[in-house]
């Protein structure tokens, strides 16, 4: 293990047992996440960050660190909070997959989400949502994850056995109680690069500089736990992902990802959106409220109008989240966007109950605001034996809107 790092989370107090074999085990995971901390310091988040460990290293490196976790007492940790509290760090102790992070807009210049989005039984969308409003434009996020195509599950499988703990071990292993040592899903590096800056659920977008396929968890004497294995002990499989996992990067155990929240891409809040032609907010968006939060609405009519306040510079686009909570039997709603006349899209919202985001393509000459008219075909609730005689559109979130801005230097 290296032995700074050792003396240096031992110096905030002394380490249990299970501690040590677990920094036994992640301490290279450690030592290659910060590797990618920038030289200069500031103000970092660390999302996720139970048991503290990477907090106090960014700490002693001269950093700002707060961090939102689930109690130390669900990690099987009680004394989680106090030694993040003796160390300087500021925890808050939340759900990451469901609470707003209690830190404004813009506030942090570099966030880490590392091995924790693998064990959100819900909703992995909200906290990069939460990280990306946090950070400020420029930000850079430190994200890992474990890589579900790894050698050592092709293996198993390719043996007809299984990856998870075997059966005949103890419970508490095989199926632990607390969500935080369980992984519910590991991800591909294709399924990352969907979470950061491909996905359509939420309004954000991360500019992804580099993903890293980490291999140091996959060598030839790497054993269980973190130990090193003799020679005499080495097996054909450990061999073989040796050799593999250098020649093909997608076989090694873990992802890494550099990724920068953009100057290109913002959002705008209900201050600066003016609307006409939508009904009353209502809650909706959310098909099961453990998945996702309800989100703020507005049914729109035949025809509507959303006016958004942007920052001076072109506009590339607006994007926006629109539902359409109806009966599966309603065909397609068409949604056909303007400006002065122009149309700039058309879009079938279909019968769901999430959000997706619509992306509207603005001309050059678009005027402040940025002014863009709405049509609709219409459906009566009635129709399909609701108690509703209202005649609807679809749904939209006025809550906020995101734009893409074009940040091209001019010559």
């Amino acid at each position: 293990m290296n032995a700074d790092m050792n003396s240096t989370l031992a110096a905030e107090r002394s380490l249990t047992d299970g501690e040590e074999k677990y920094l036994k085990y992640h301490h290279r995971r450690y030592e290659a996440t910060l590797r990618h901390l920038p030289e200069q310091k500031g103000r970092l988040l660390d999302a996720g960050c139970f048991p503290g460990h990477l907090a106090i290293l960014a700490k002693a490196d001269g950093w700002d660190v707060a961090g939102v976790s689930l109690s130390g007492e669900r990690g099987g940790d009680p004394s989680f909070e106090c030694r993040m509290e003796e160390a300087g760090i500021d925890v808050r102790i939340l759900d990451v997959e469901r609470h707003v992070f209690p830190f404004g807009d813009n506030s942090f210049d570099v966030c880490l989400f590392n091995e924790t989005i693998e064990h959100l039984p819900f909703n992995p969308f909200h906290p990069l949502s939460e990280i990306w409003r946090v950070l400020k434009p420029g930000g850079l996020m430190i994200f890992s994850v474990p890589n579900f195509a790894c050698f050592d599950h092709r293996w198993a499988l390719l043996r007809g056995r299984s990856f998870h703990h075997l059966l005949n071990e103890q419970m508490s292993v095989v199926f632990p109680s607390d969500i935080s040592h369980r992984h519910n899903r590991e991800y591909t590096r294709n399924e990352v690069r969907y979470l950061l800056s491909e996905q359509d659920k939420y309004l954000y977008r991360f500019d992804v500089e580099k993903i890293i396929m980490d291999r140091s968890m996959d060598g030839m004497f790497w054993g269980e736990g973190g130990r090193s294995v003799s020679l005499r002990r080495i097996r054909p499989g450990t061999l073989l992902r040796d050799l593999l996992t250098r020649a093909w990067p997608n076989l090694r155990r873990n992802i890494f990802v550099r990724a920068r929240k953009p100057t290109d891409y913002i959002r705008v809040g209900a201050d600066k959106i003016h609307h006409e032609g939508f009904l009353d907010e209502e809650e909706t968006g959310a098909g099961d409220s453990f998945l996702r939060n309800p989100i703020l609405c507005r049914w729109m009519q035949t025809k509507a109008q959303i006016a958004v306040d942007v920052p001076p510079g072109h506009v590339d686009f607006i994007d926006l989240l629109t539902v359409l909570p109806a009966p599966e039997s309603l065909p397609p709603v068409a949604l056909t966007f303007s400006v002065n006349g122009e149309v700039l899209a058309s879009h079938a919202v279909t019968s769901s109950l999430e959000p997706r985001r619509l992306r509207i393509p603005l001309p050059v000459n678009a005027q402040r605001p940025v002014t863009i008219q709405l049509r609709a075909e219409q459906w009566t609730p009635a129709d399909f034996g609701i108690p509703d005689n209202r005649r609807l559109g679809a749904m939209i979130c006025l809550e906020e809107i995101a734009a893409g801005l074009d940040v091209t230097p001019s010559s």
